[in-house]
């Protein structure tokens, strides 16, 4: 009697045990996913662009002056200063005429990623 009392009760300890950390591994994730959405980006934006945005055939990208802020989706702004440029900075500029500069934040999620982007224009010349 004693032995089936204590094995009751020792596979109600263990069945709660299983719920309770399924439950904390589901409301884990949903937090997660809840912080995703509440805290993710919706923009990334050049808040100025370079000092230098006129170039001769030959020089090289400079991004010196180039501030870039990201907003949430609370319209909270951060400066960023994890993003990429296409071309890049140092990039030799070998192409005339005006050229797009795409600044770029990519964010690893839960469900993918998301790419921020935004840009300005350079002018080269001969």
């Amino acid at each position: 009697m004693k032995k089936n009392r204590f094995n009751v009760l020792l596979t109600v300890f263990v069945t709660l045990f299983i719920i309770a950390g399924f439950s904390a591994l589901f409301t884990s994730c949903l937090d997660s996913l809840n912080g995703e959405e509440k805290n993710s980006f919706v923009a990334l934006e050049i808040t100025s662009e370079p000092n230098k945005t006129s170039y001769t055939k030959g020089e090289t990208l400079d991004l010196t002056g180039l501030t870039v802020q990201t907003v949430d989706a609370n319209g909270n702004r951060s400066i960023c200063n994890d993003y990429t440029t296409t071309p890049a900075a140092g990039e030799v500029l070998n192409t005339t005429g005006w050229q797009e500069v795409v600044v770029e934040k990519v964010i690893k999620m839960n469900r993918g990623i998301k790419r921020y982007k935004d840009t300005f224009s350079i002018q080269v010349s001969n």
